[in-house]
């Protein structure tokens, strides 16, 4: 999957993201090796599932619920996956990218390293033997490529797949590709990437690898790009390759015979386009489709409840909600009367409407880079008494700013009153917006929930707005991505911070930078955080080794695994 993009979770249709550190060990005393963490979910034994229903192991242990291996898994087979509509075939082309290709492309296309369900990146040692990156100095990362990683023609993965994916993510603004300098061949079997400033989650790039040899016929990265978004893809460097008869709304993968990785399990995995949650449940339960990842409601969660032989993971996604004030708008400029509303706001009580909308628990959020859970998520928002509906103290805030008829009809120290609305672009939204005007009434403020399309916040034209961010296996391309053109009132600093964050030299001054631009996020009342959407994945109970992936991997991450009990 391509590294983060700009990420506005509901209305900007991009790949999936989390937020985590990479993990590293030193070798020697000149660079880092990213390898897999030695986490307890992903050294602990196997965790077969149930019969059918709720896999209710796979919070606890995210990479090996679900497992089985040797004689447990029957081989070959054929699994179909409902996914969304495709619209190209190129995962750099910001125009027809879209979730449904990266689940398919994930068992064709190789990527250097794979974000875990936990959003470890770990390194794919079936492209990828090593890669290492010098700690001081001007940054140097060398890969040494597998000798037996091959694309299907048999030409050996190299340094014309490495510069192609470059240009190609830097023309389409995928984060950090713009801090590389040169790509070249190195000794042996290694490219050797030169970077112009230091990149924290390094781990990001090249992932996924497109065939450089193919790009060269199309001259231009351009031309190329337009051909690999058009063209129906028959060259592969994993596990499976596209069958011929291929198109956007049905996709065959059958094995790759010249792959020297481990093979895929089953014999083949097919994609099947469908419209909507709905149409996913219903091509579900009349057994068109054996696994499905469809948007959580209530409505979806009943469904799928009452499927025999069908078994769903229901946990935490990578979007998360907030509640953002429009600090172009003259009024909310004013420092105190953000700090009021949010001191105001009772986030509990939101989220608790949110849990009983969606039919499945919901996650607070309380930092704005790092999601809860992972490695230096701190809480930097209820310090401050945000979310805490706490009416008396933020009365007291108005009312020493020079505020009038606070309690009644709230009026600014210029005498005008406060009238606001609040942004919404869902029904869940809506029922969220009508929870904060009636937790805002005791000030005396007026606040009128309104309809809207969520590119009012790309023009900054709204007072109170409720939508979503991604969250992104990289936090410093995440922060970086999502707050590099508005950050509040101190978005020098923000930037500066965030700039720092993604030049550190560990995971551990890379988290503390984080959280400092985070409290300066927090202070500055404009963004606050509510909770993480929750993701649900279900499938036949007979198939082993599948498991949800928030990050923008997917649950097809672990493809070649999959797998029927035997």
């Amino acid at each position: 999957m391509p590294a983060p993009r700009v990420a506005v979770a509901t209305v900007l249709t991009v790949s999936l993201l989390a937020v985590a550190a990479c993990t590293a060990s030193t070798t020697g005393g000149h660079g880092t090796a990213l390898h897999p963490p030695p986490t307890s979910s992903s050294t602990s034994a196997p965790v077969p599932a149930p019969a059918s229903g709720e896999l209710t192991d796979c919070l606890p242990h995210p990479t090996t619920c679900n497992s089985a291996a040797g004689g447990d898994v029957a081989k070959g087979g054929d699994v179909t996956v409902g996914i969304s509509p495709l619209q190209g075939w190129n995962e750099y082309d910001n125009l027809n990218y879209s979730t449904g290709l990266g689940l398919v492309l994930n068992g064709v296309l190789p990527n250097v390293f794979i974000a875990q369900p936990n959003y470890d990146p770990v390194l794919n040692t079936d492209i990828v033997s090593s890669a290492t990156s010098t700690t001081s100095g001007p940054q140097v990362i060398t890969y040494t490529i597998n000798p037996s990683a091959t694309w299907n023609d048999a030409t050996p993965i190299g340094v014309d797949d490495f510069t192609y994916t470059w240009h190609a993510a830097a023309a389409a603004d995928i984060a950090g590709y713009d801090a590389i300098g040169s790509v070249v061949a190195g000794a042996g079997h290694t490219v050797v990437v030169h970077l112009t400033r230091r990149l924290a989650d390094w781990a990001a790039l090249f992932s996924p690898l497109y065939p450089g040899r193919i790009a060269a016929v199309h001259g231009s990265i351009t031309a190329a790009g337009t051909w690999f978004s058009t063209h129906v893809p028959d060259y592969s460097a994993g596990p499976y390759e596209i069958a011929s008869g291929s198109d956007l709304d049905s996709v065959r993968l059958e094995r790759n015979p010249r792959w020297g990785g481990t093979p895929g399990t089953l014999d083949s995995i097919s994609f099947k386009a469908y419209n909507g949650p709905d149409e996913l449940v219903t091509a579900l339960r009349d057994g068109e489709v054996q696994v499905i990842q469809p948007t959580v409601s209530s409505e979806t969660v009943a469904a799928l409840k009452a499927m025999s032989g069908i078994s769903y993971e229901l946990g935490p996604g990578a979007s998360w909600e907030h509640l953002n004030l429009g600090t172009k708008n003259p009024t909310l400029r004013d420092q105190t009367l953000r700090e009021a509303i949010f001191t105001t706001i009772d986030s509990s009580q939101i989220t608790t409407a949110a849990a009983q909308s969606l039919g499945a628990d919901v996650e607070p959020v309380y930092n704005h880079m790092l999601l809860p859970g992972q490695a230096g998520n701190v809480d930097n928002i209820s310090r401050l008494g945000q979310g805490s509906g706490d009416v008396d103290k933020a009365k007291r805030l108005l009312r020493a700013a020079g505020y009038h008829g606070v309690g009644t009809v709230l009026r600014a120290p210029s005498g005008s009153p406060v009238r606001l609305s609040c942004g919404y672009s869902n029904p869940l939204r809506a029922v969220e917006c009508a929870a904060v005007e009636a937790q805002l009434r005791p000030l005396g403020l007026t606040v009128t929930p309104k309809q809207t399309d969520i590119a009012v916040y790309l023009k900054g034209r709204y007072d109170l707005l409720i939508f979503a961010w991604l969250g992104g296996a990289f936090p410093t391309y995440g922060g970086a991505s999502i707050y590099s053109s508005y950050a509040g009132t101190h978005h020098a600093e923000v930037q500066a911070l965030l700039s720092q964050a993604a030049s550190a030299t560990s995971p551990g001054a890379s988290q503390r930078l984080l959280n400092r631009a985070d409290a300066v996020l927090s202070a500055d009342a404009y963004e606050l955080p509510l909770y993480r959407k929750p993701s649900v994945l279900a499938f036949r109970s007979d198939l082993v080794n599948v498991r949800d992936n928030t990050s923008s991997y997917g649950p097809t991450y672990n493809i070649a695994q999959w797998g029927l009990r035997a």
